[in-house]
């Protein structure tokens, strides 16, 4: 029987917690210096961690640089866990948790549907299916071969 998904809100320190999580996708989280760089910011910023009993499955790290508007800074669920419920947990606590804080707009940056890559189609996918819509894509903003789509949500 499958346990209900927990999320836990953790001010700091996360990068222990998250690290197992980033390695098990590598087709996503495949740069070991972009990993590095993700690490660093989740121990240092506040992220929601979602748990199926003690193991933890996901988590959510957000980047809030004006109260109003905040961004899925890095998000990651383990593949053991997809399609699961895991990331719409850890996308509505981070939702509830801005809302209290009566920021309107929710953004997350992925790569644009020109990049052949099927693991960021689904990604796509998901975001569109939690109500984000496409605002802006960056063709350069990671580099020629990266091209970035600018997704938001009002709260």
């Amino acid at each position: 029987m499958t346990q209900a998904i927990r999320t836990d809100y953790q001010q700091s320190g996360a990068a222990g917690v998250c690290k197992p999580i980033l390695l098990a996708l590598p087709a996503w989280f495949g740069i070991e210096s972009a990993n590095q760089h993700y690490l660093e910011y989740v121990d240092a910023n506040p992220t929601f961690i979602a748990y199926n009993g003690d193991t933890a499955t996901g988590f959510l790290s957000l980047a809030q640089p004006f109260p109003q508007s905040a961004e899925i800074y890095v998000m990651a669920v383990h593949p053991e866990h997809h399609r699961q419920g895991v990331g719409r947990a850890l996308v509505a606590a981070a939702e509830a948790h801005l809302r209290q804080q009566d920021a309107r707009f929710l953004q997350v940056k992925t790569l644009n549907d020109t990049h052949p890559s099927p693991e960021y189609a689904l990604t796509r996918q998901f975001y569109l299916s939690m109500g984000f819509v496409p605002l802006e894509v960056f063709p350069e903003l990671w580099g020629e071969q990266n091209p970035c789509l600018q997704l938001i949500k009002a709260l």
